[in-house]
């Protein structure tokens, strides 16, 4: 809307012989409306923000007499004068919006790659605690199918076994019922596990001669869930390589940006690009010495930033900003 109203003008500025009053009226409404809009995302804005120092009150009152003296202008030259000026005041507040529009682009792409990076480790996390969870619990199991066949013949021990077996049977179901869990992406094993440690609680409670057969069943069972969340984890690598990519792609576009006009560069924004720039690489190096768990090599870095940054963009002292690996 801004573009065609500055457009508007310039062509009064070529032509400013009146032949459709009308069409100046709606010319110079919309102009109005435009300022009042202006104003108010200005004011809703950082204050920061290249709109908000360009858009002052003043400004606003003095293009608002630009219009009036565009309408009451009763010579062509005085009104190709006017519409001179009031293109001019468009052009500042369309440089304007332009610098905040990318401003506030690379605001929401520092943002994303935050989130992006907290969200893979979050969930790698989680899925090594999962594991960590499981494979205590599989180790435990084995050790009551040993313990079970060793006293196959007395089965003086199987009630106490089977008291253990019931105890990791509610371990692993506690650890199911945390809703962030990623135990509940393999509820199917989980399931097919905690029944066979059930089964095998009951047969040795029983002091029946399949409770060595049962617990083995059960540790089997444990150790298919332990699978299903290893794939998982592969899985999750392959996507989180592919997001590693991305992300360094993304901050290696921003720091052309930054190259390109270095003057436009605040010094928030040096500092959070600095520390992204960090540990983004730091999450690329790891990935890369990982071997490829989930079968990819390491992350094509093609394009990404070079680990110097650009004069200018280091933090204070040479250190990453805090949060950011060292």
């Amino acid at each position: 809307r801004l573009d065609v109203n500055r457009q508007a003008y310039r062509k009064i500025e070529a032509a400013p012989q009146i032949d459709d009053s009308q069409a100046l009226a709606k010319t110079t409404e919309e102009t109005r409306s435009l300022v009042d809009e202006l104003q108010q995302l200005a004011s809703d804005g950082p204050d920061s923000g290249e709109l908000a120092r360009q858009l002052t009150p003043r400004t606003a009152d003095q293009i608002r007499q630009q219009v009036e003296a565009i309408r009451g202008a009763d010579r062509d030259a005085s009104r190709a004068v006017a519409a001179r000026k009031m293109g001019q005041s468009l052009d500042r507040l369309s440089e304007a919006l332009a610098r905040d529009s990318v401003a506030r682009s690379a605001e929401l792409d520092q943002q994303q790659i935050a989130a992006q990076m907290e969200q893979m480790q979050t969930r790698d996390q989680g899925l090594r605690d999962a594991r960590q969870i499981v494979q205590q619990t599989l180790l435990q199991q084995r050790t009551i199918q040993r313990e079970a066949q060793l006293d196959r013949r007395q089965k003086t021990r199987y009630p106490s076994l089977g008291e253990r077996q019931m105890k990791l049977d509610q371990d692993l179901r506690e650890a199911m019922n945390d809703e962030r869990s990623p135990l509940r992406g393999a509820a199917s094993e989980c399931q097919s596990a905690r029944a066979a440690m059930r089964q095998s609680a009951q047969t040795l409670a029983a002091k029946g001669d399949a409770a060595p057969k049962q617990a083995g069943e059960a540790a089997d069972q444990l150790q298919r869930l332990d699978d299903a969340l290893e794939q998982q984890q592969q899985r999750d690598d392959v996507a989180d390589r592919q997001a590693v990519r991305e992300m360094l792609q993304k901050l290696s576009q921003r720091l052309d940006r930054f190259a390109q006009a270095p003057d436009d560069v605040t010094p928030q924004q040096k500092r959070e690009t600095a520390g992204q720039c960090t540990s983004v690489g730091t999450q690329a190096c790891q990935m890369s010495g990982s071997g490829g768990g989930g079968g990819g090599g390491s992350p094509d870095t093609a394009g990404a930033p070079k680990p110097a940054s650009p004069t200018g963009t280091s933090p204070p002292n040479g250190s990453p900003p805090n949060g950011s690996p060292p």
